[in-house]
C-alpha cells in the first residue's frame, strides 16, 4: 500500500511564508524492499493530491494517476514530492523578475523577483533533503509546474541545467513579461540538450480585465519558449510540444497530461 509522509522545511528568503509543507508520496513496495526510485518534484503542492488549488479548479489527481499506472504495470513506481507554494506570496516567489505587464494590474501591486532564491532553495536544500531521506535515483529527477509554476520550472532548469532529467512546463505564464525580460534571460543561458522537455498549452487559457487576448498570449509565449530552446541547440526530438484545443487554465486540464509526462 502506498503511503504519504509530511515534512516542514524553512524558506527564510520569503517575508511571510518562512516555512513550507512537503508531501512525499511513496510507492506501494517502498517499505518492502531496497529498490531506489525516480523522483518527480511538483510546485503548488496542495494542488497535487488534493483540491486546494491556486485556481480553485480541482487537483492534478496524481494519486489516482500513479496508482492506476502501478496497477496497469506501466511503472515500477515514483517518489512524488509536492512542495506547497507561498500562498499570498506565490507570485513573488515563482516569478524571476518583477512583472512588466500593466494592463489589468494595479500599479501599486507589482509582484515577482524571488524565483532565483526559490531555485537556489529547491536545488541546494530541498533536493539534498529528499535524496538523503529516501531511496532515490538522483540522476532520474524530474520537475513539473503549471502557470507561474510552469514559468518557475523553466527558470529553474535554465539556471540549473544539469540537475533534472526531465521537465514539464504547462501553460507557462510568461505573458507577465512584455518587455522581453524572460526570453532575454533564457537566451543568456545554456540549456541541457539531453533533457526531456514536456511543454503544453491550451487554446482557452482565459482572459484578464480589459484584455481578451490572454489565451492567444499563452499560445504565443509557449511557442516562443519552444522556438528559443531550439535556437539554443536543444534537439527537436527532446521536446514534446502539445497544444490542446479547448484546454483551459485549470488543474482539471493539466491532470489529463500527468501520465503522459511521467511516461515521456
Amino acid at each position: 500500500m502506498w503511503k504519504m509522509e509530511e515534512h516542514t522545511i524553512e524558506t527564510p528568503y520569503m517575508e511571510k511564508a518562512t516555512t513550507r509543507t512537503i508531501r512525499v508520496y511513496l510507492p506501494n513496495e517502498y517499505d518492502n524492499g531496497k529498490q531506489n526510485y525516480p523522483v518527480v518534484y511538483f510546485h503548488d503542492g496542495k494542488a497535487v493530491f488534493f483540491g486546494k488549488t491556486p485556481f480553485g479548479t480541482g487537483s492534478f489527481e496524481v494519486l489516482h494517476t500513479i496508482t492506476n499506472m502501478e496497477k496497469e504495470g506501466k511503472t515500477n513506481g515514483f517518489i512524488i514530492v509536492a512542495l506547497d507554494n507561498a500562498a499570498e506570496e506565490r507570485s513573488t516567489e515563482y516569478l524571476p523578475f518583477v512583472n512588466s505587464y500593466d494592463n489589468g494590474f494595479d500599479e501599486n501591486k507589482k509582484f515577482g523577483g524571488k524565483a532565483s532564491l526559490y531555485a537556489d532553495f529547491f536545488v541546494e536544500k530541498l533536493l539534498p533533503f529528499i535524496n538523503s531521506k529516501y531511496r532515490t535515483i538522483p540522476e532520474q529527477s524530474s520537475i513539473i509546474g503549471s502557470s507561474m509554476g510552469g514559468l518557475v520550472t523553466a527558470f529553474i532548469i535554465a539556471k540549473y541545467p544539469d540537475v533534472f532529467e526531465k521537465a514539464g512546463v504547462l501553460s507557462i505564464a510568461s505573458w507577465v513579461y512584455q518587455k522581453g525580460e524572460w526570453i532575454n534571460y533564457l537566451k543568456s543561458t545554456t540549456p541541457n540538450k539531453t533533457m526531456k522537455y514536456f511543454i503544453h498549452v491550451g487554446t482557452a487559457e482565459g482572459h484578464l480585465p480589459n484584455d481578451d487576448t490572454l489565451a492567444q498570449k499563452y499560445v504565443d509565449d509557449t511557442l516562443l519558449y519552444y522556438k528559443t530552446l531550439i535556437q539554443l541547440g536543444v534537439p527537436i526530438y527532446n521536446i514534446y510540444l502539445h497544444i490542446g484545443v479547448g484546454d483551459t487554465h485549470s488543474e482539471t486540464t493539466w491532470s489529463n497530461y500527468i501520465e503522459q509526462f511521467l511516461l515521456y
